[in-house]
């Protein structure tokens, strides 16, 4: 079953050029790797989601818009952090500003 979750915001730090796109609360045990992944962009080249790990067995999609606005995808390594049971909390996109217009205000969030 695909697993599917909402952001609740993205925060662009210009100084690493780094999106975090936060989708819980942080548990106190924290584990971040580096993933494959698909950033899903609108015709305008926003974030509208991202589909963490899309052909791994903890496949997630974590979404900023509804899917209706996504008009294509990038393949990107993206940094994924989780709790112990591998829930995923937090996705960071490096080289956002280029990738995702990171520092630029996002039309979904």
């Amino acid at each position: 079953m695909l697993s599917e979750r909402r952001a609740e915001g993205v925060f662009y730090d210009a100084v690493v050029d780094v999106a975090r796109v936060g989708i819980a609360a942080p548990p106190g045990t924290v584990k971040t790797m580096t993933v494959p992944g698909k950033l899903l962009l609108d015709d305008a080249g926003f974030l509208v989601g991202i589909d963490v790990h899309p052909d791994g067995p903890t496949r997630t999609v974590v979404m900023l818009g509804p899917h209706e606005r996504v008009a294509r995808s990038i393949e990107a390594r993206v940094g994924v952090c989780t709790d112990a049971s591998g829930v995923v909390f937090e996705v960071r996109i490096a080289g956002a500003r280029a990738l995702i217009r990171g520092n630029e205000k996002n039309p979904y969030v």
